[in-house]
């Protein structure tokens, strides 16, 4: 018993080595393969891309991600024509959503990227935007990652419209808090919320409700200032006025979400006024959750 208890061990470790050794290999090459891909991107020097490979495997360290996840949102990144500082910056704030929300490491790097390329706030980096994410996840019935999805379907259309990076996360956190709907369907309905506002007949039906539309140099109002002054005074219209622009603004499917969100603007304290708090003052959200996280 003695001898095959001893076999058996032996032929184990053995076994063991042999497989952690092809296992080893089979990961460099993995491990080489991605990196020769991202610098055939990138294009950068011996030393430089070393280092950009030692910090790669340290972000997926930091956020306990699996290096090939990691190098595949790097590799994206790169694509977008970035330099290798920001291409680190951006992809260690995506695994950082990653780890928080639970959202895959593609969809997190499309709505970064959406939310920095249609934002106009020269300011804005990737770092400001999870912090903001995830303040508002902490303190509403929202999440990190429905956020990040929201954002990614109606970012471009928000920015156009004048609305930055806060008052978009606040509009979607207020619908949110208010109907349930989840933030993909309430990111589909203010896009076409939004396009509908800027149309030439709606703004035209504002003024003559007495909703100033324009400042006082003739130029449009900021959109979130226009839909605040609408919701104060929804409840004072006809119920014809109000269907007229029930209809104008959400058509035959955002209704429900469009009168959600005139109820809680229409509030002296809001779910909208406080998230735009929370997200304007969001600072080392990110950084504070990762180190909760990795205890």
């Amino acid at each position: 018993s003695a001898r095959v208890l001893a076999f058996s061990a032996s032929a184990g470790a053995l076994f063991s080595v042999n497989r952690a050794i092809q296992e080893l290999i089979t990961s460099t090459v993995q491990v080489e393969k991605r990196m020769v891909s991202i610098n055939s991107i990138l294009q950068a020097s011996k030393s430089e891309f070393a280092k950009f490979g030692s910090s790669l495997f340290g972000i997926a360290r930091d956020t306990s991600s699996s290096f090939d996840e990691t190098a595949s949102a790097a590799e994206e990144l790169a694509r977008q024509g970035l330099g290798l500082n920001e291409t680190l910056k951006r992809t260690a704030s995506a695994m950082q959503l990653v780890r928080i929300s639970g959202i895959s490491a593609s969809l997190a790097v499309e709505s970064i990227t959406a939310a920095l390329n249609s934002s106009h706030d020269a300011l804005l980096t990737s770092e400001n935007l999870i912090d903001k994410l995830i303040a508002v996840d902490q303190k509403f019935a929202t999440s990190a990652g429905g956020l990040a999805e929201a954002i990614k379907r109606v970012g471009s259309v928000a920015s156009d419209a004048g609305l930055g990076i806060d008052e978009l996360i606040a509009a979607i956190t207020s619908a949110q808090q208010t109907t349930a709907r989840g933030e993909a369907v309430i990111g589909n309905a203010l896009k076409t919320i939004f396009t509908r506002t800027q149309r030439p007949k709606v703004l035209e039906d504002f003024e003559a409700l007495g909703i100033a539309t324009k400042d006082a140099e003739g130029k449009l109002k900021p959109l979130a200032d226009v839909l605040v002054q609408v919701a104060k005074q929804y409840d004072t219209l006809s119920s014809a006025q109000q269907a007229n622009i029930s209809e104008s603004l959400g058509g035959i499917y955002q209704i429900n979400i469009l009168k959600a969100l005139f109820r809680d603007l229409g509030k002296e304290t809001s779910f909208y006024g406080d998230a735009l708090d929370t997200a304007q003052n969001a600072s080392g959200n990110a950084t504070k959750r990762m180190a909760e996280l990795n205890q």
